[in-house]
């Protein structure tokens, strides 16, 4: 079969990015011959990197470009992405994205682009962009969207269940004794989130830090701000040999490490929540003020659970209920 090449433009945000790789894997199982490149946020490339069947992962920073649009170096590192964008000439341009800046991005590539049509994403003059317009149902999973909208680009049927093609990377294996706990199994927490909307109650992080102290279970507990640094540190303080709090901030590389090789993985509406999934992980998803729906960790089943909803958040009681299942 002659070989040809795809872009894949994706390129925030943290979960979003997790939930196109699926897609990805789609064109490694359907079309082996295609040399897949991807546009992504710099700090989101870790991503795209880890799967197999990616050739080139092509970086960007837009959320950066943006704070400093008039300065020399935001110039020229925009002509440097742009350049690079346009070397190769695609067989199939496609924005998993659907957004105006994804839209226009892809018009810096050479080929024939494709994206959803006006009617099936938030914003619909980004179908203005492309050359073949898709009509993809909104009412589906995202990582269902991205597989559908990929399957009518290059033209294949999907029939098979959703596989992200990734594994955690291996010099992470056994993280929490290289860090100085305990011997053992480990469980990650993810009380950090964007919004602090999306936060569940410290008192309920107590009680479920609490249960698995009583079990003798190691846990490594993640922070993104000073603020959930202090609460995170906070949670440890019971038992610091069994509940470590890193001391800096990792990239994604290392937390793919830890979350890939833990027991299991509880957190809030997160981005790490989804790579948790993606590394096939046992998972309890924590919602409040968003639903899992459609943007969940995906594809549910009894290992990878999401509790609460619009409707509110989970007891403390409800998440231990589904650990009791794996632990």
């Amino acid at each position: 079969m002659p070989q040809s090449s795809a872009l894949i433009v994706k390129t925030s945000s943290l979960g979003d990015v997790i939930h196109a790789l699926p897609a990805l894997t789609d064109i490694c199982q359907h079309r082996p011959s295609t040399v897949v490149d991807w546009v992504v946020e710099e700090s989101f490339s870790a991503i795209p990197a880890l799967h197999p069947g990616i050739n080139r992962v092509i970086t960007c920073n837009i959320r950066q470009w943006r704070k400093s649009i008039w300065r020399s170096a935001t110039r020229s590192a925009w002509k440097q992405f742009t350049t690079l964008l346009g070397v190769t000439h695609y067989d199939a341009i496609v924005d998993l994205q659907g957004l105006l800046k994804s839209g226009l991005l892809s018009t810096y590539a050479h080929g024939e682009r494709h994206g959803y049509d006006a009617e099936s994403i938030r914003e619909p003059i980004a179908s203005h962009f492309y050359h073949k317009k898709h009509t993809i149902s909104r009412h589906i999973h995202a990582v269902e969207r991205n597989r559908q909208l990929m399957a009518k680009a290059l033209g294949y049927t999907i029939d098979t269940p959703p596989d992200y093609g990734i594994v955690a990377p291996r010099e992470f294996e056994r993280p929490f004794e290289r860090l100085g706990g305990c011997e053992g199994a480990y469980v990650m927490l993810l009380p950090a989130t964007s919004r602090a909307e999306k936060y569940w109650s410290i008192d309920h992080w107590n009680t479920l830090v609490r249960w698995l102290l009583s079990h003798k279970i190691n846990m490594i507990i993640l922070w993104g701000t000073a603020h959930e640094r202090v609460l995170a540190n906070a949670l440890a303080s019971p038992n610091p040999q069994r509940c470590h709090v890193p001391t800096e901030r990792h990239n994604i590389h290392t937390l793919a490490g830890w979350i890939g090789h833990a027991q299991a993985v509880v957190g809030v509406d997160t981005g790490l929540m989804h790579l948790a999934a993606a590394l096939n992980r046992f998972t309890v998803g924590i919602y409040g003020v968003t639903s899992p729906i459609l943007a969940g960790p995906y594809p549910p089943s009894t290992e990878r659970i999401s509790l609460g909803g619009l409707e509110g958040f989970p007891s403390p009681h409800e998440v231990i209920s589904h650990l009791k299942y794996i632990l």
